[in-house]
């Protein structure tokens, strides 16, 4: 199952920065290039015209993964991705995050395969996008 949203309104111009954040809640090996899809992120978004900021942006690009290992007969990855650029936001004196995009995907990987390239796919997808 894979879903995509994505505001048209945000751009390189209305965005005046971004941090990439790492959110790794997989056991079992099932996902194993953190930084190399941290380090991809930063460069496609700074690519893209992006102002990547590790202090901390006006918005976050947050990649989350939550996967586990089946011990079965293939020893299956079974988990969700998630790729998302949010801002916190205050209104009225109620605090909450605005989305702006958003790529999610529920998956199964046999054997020895985990959600690597799903989770690069879904990172390149996203900006893509943007």
């Amino acid at each position: 199952a894979f879903t995509q949203s994505y505001s048209p309104d945000a751009n390189p111009q209305t965005v005046k920065s971004i941090s990439v954040n790492i959110y790794d809640d997989s056991t079992g090996a099932c996902w194993t290039n953190l930084r190399e899809v941290r380090e991809y992120a930063e460069e496609k978004l700074t690519a893209s015209g992006y102002k990547v900021d590790v202090q901390g942006g006006n918005y976050d690009f947050d990649i989350s993964v939550n996967a586990f290992r089946i011990s079965n007969i293939n020893t299956s990855c079974v988990g969700s991705y998630q790729v998302e650029i949010v801002k916190l936001t205050s209104s009225e004196g109620m605090v909450g995050y605005h989305k702006i995009g958003n790529i999610a995907g529920v998956v199964t990987r046999h054997k020895d395969e985990n959600l690597n390239r799903d989770v690069l796919e879904a990172v390149n997808d996203m900006i893509d996008t943007m």
